[in-house]
């Protein structure tokens, strides 16, 4: 009539009891676990002669677990400011003659593994993988705002991956060398790869804030870096150096001054003047030691776009600012010209010297040039493929025993036109097909939003583009890892972007929609 209780627990029952006990126990003894495991390891690999394993091993299982346990949104700030802000060794950081206390974690986050591979490469990988689960896995809407893609953004980064995957096929098909091909294919893989993982975390209006942040603070510390360089090595040691911090910087720079006057130009708030204060003036000081002349054809060049884009009331504003202030500009420009070399006088006497091209440097990039044009009139249409040089038809002097630049036929400075010579026509339209596709989802996000913020950060999202092809065009910079970075996530988070005000849109035309 009433069912006794079991006097023998079932099985299923122990197993649970068990499976409860064992996970309340490892809960309790996983931090000494850990902790003990990486200490031992730590002080093995110190015993058998590598130091470095001491510090790598902590740091991958630390990295390791954030990349599991962190969201994106977290994730991809935290990645770009720890890149940003750290050497790349590649590049010749204070041309070798100074070493600053972060290079070391440079060595270790930007060199090779055995599969050719860096920590950063991998760290966008693991990043990509997050980003299709989260497309695929959870909820594609965060606070109505839809986390995918737009599908012409998606369809053109698969588009510039494909086209660099078949190019590389033809080039080492075609008896290209493998080892040189890696070195132009790896960097141009990355870029549609970090626009993806941008276009979807900035989902969240926290990562844009984020990113901007990362950007400013990354900026500051390499003003830091080149200052500590300029004031206690080049002066007292009177070095003759043409720069004193990286080629990247320039890119970094420039985007941090075009994100400082984006916000200046939209929200015209205290806190925004503030920050072009506090910021610019540092970045500044950074570009004018730096002596490097591309900065300012792209700090013009971004600068343009962003007055172009303001309110009627900015561009008044700035047109009785011109018309009060140009005698003063007009008698600095022309003793700038007339003066010798100075740090004053910096921002003229470079744009003088871009115009103006008259030094050693400057032929030999034309002889370049000329090359990569006879390359390209070759194979106009398919190229040569990846892992093929291009072809020297004159030759300036040996740049091998100059540079020990031993590699230089197969990364020309004139990236774009480098591309060209290696793709043929059809792959160097292809790759470039997301540079146009972000950038028209940058504008008319900015053109449709009605939140200040955004319309600032379609200003820079389009500036980061504008740093990239100038310099892609002067300075091997489709290959370089900050310029690629900071265009990856311009033209990402002009797609993001377009998904904020589409939700805006849609509460205006909805007002009673609840989100």
């Amino acid at each position: 009539m009433f069912a006794l209780p079991s006097l023998q627990p079932s099985a299923r029952r122990w197993r649970s009891v068990l499976g409860s006990a064992f996970a309340t126990l490892w809960k309790r003894l996983r931090p000494a676990v850990i902790t003990s495991s990486i200490v031992g390891l730590s002080l093995l690999a110190i015993f058998f002669g590598q130091p470095i394993a001491a510090v790598a091993l902590p740091l991958a299982i630390l990295g390791g677990w954030a990349f599991l346990a962190l969201p994106l949104d977290v994730l991809l700030p935290a990645v770009l400011g720890v890149a940003l802000s750290i050497n790349n060794p590649v590049v010749s950081p204070h041309e070798n003659k100074y070493t600053f206390v972060l290079d070391p974690i440079g060595k270790l986050l930007y060199k090779n593994l055995p599969l050719k591979l860096s920590p950063l490469h991998l760290a966008f990988i693991v990043l990509l993988l997050r980003t299709i689960a989260t497309v695929k896995l959870s909820d594609v809407r965060f606070r109505g705002v839809d986390r995918r893609p737009p599908r012409a953004f998606a369809q053109a980064t698969v588009v510039s991956a494909g086209v660099i995957g078949i190019w590389t096929v033809y080039g080492i098909g075609t008896g290209g060398d493998f080892k040189n091909m890696l070195w132009q294919v790896r960097p141009l893989m990355m870029l549609p790869i970090i626009a993806l993982v941008t276009s979807v975390a900035m989902a969240r209006e926290r990562c844009i804030r984020a990113t901007k942040l990362a950007i400013m603070v990354a900026s500051l510390v390499k003003v830091l870096d080149a200052s500590t360089f300029y004031f206690l090595k080049v002066r007292p040691e009177n070095l003759n150096v043409e720069y004193v911090s990286t080629h990247s910087d320039t890119v970094l720079w420039a985007v941090c001054i075009a994100i400082l006057l984006a916000d200046w130009f939209e929200s015209r708030t205290k806190a925004a003047r503030n920050r072009l204060i506090a910021v610019g003036l540092p970045v500044a000081f950074g570009m004018l030691i730096n002596n490097r002349r591309t900065v300012w054809v792209i700090i013009a060049a971004c600068g343009l776009f962003i007055v172009t884009q303001a309110h009627r009331p900015v561009k008044r504003q700035i047109s009785r600012i011109l018309s009060l202030t140009w005698p003063a500009i007009l008698v600095y420009v022309a003793v700038g010209l007339a003066s010798p070399p100075s740090l004053v006088f910096k921002p003229v006497q470079m744009i003088q010297s871009v115009i103006v091209q008259d030094d050693t440097s400057s032929s030999t990039r034309d002889i370049e040039n000329y090359n990569l044009l006879v390359t390209i009139r070759a194979r106009p249409l398919l190229g040569f493929g990846f892992g093929h040089p291009y072809l020297e038809q004159v030759v300036a002097y040996d740049v091998t025993k100059a540079t020990g630049f031993t590699n230089y036929r197969f990364l020309p400075h004139n990236s774009f036109l480098g591309l060209w010579a290696f793709g043929g026509l059809f792959c160097a339209a292809g790759y470039l097909l997301i540079l146009p596709v972000g950038i028209y989802y940058a504008v008319w996000a900015r053109k449709r939003s009605r939140n200040a913020s955004r319309r600032a950060a379609g200003d820079w999202a389009v500036s980061a583009v504008i740093a990239y092809l100038i310099q892609g065009w002067s300075d091997i910079g489709l290959e370089d890892w900050t310029n690629i970075l900071l265009c990856g996530v311009g033209i990402g988070l002009g797609a993001a972007l377009y998904q904020h005000v589409r939700k805006e849109d849609h509460l205006v035309e909805h007002p009673a929609a609840v989100v």
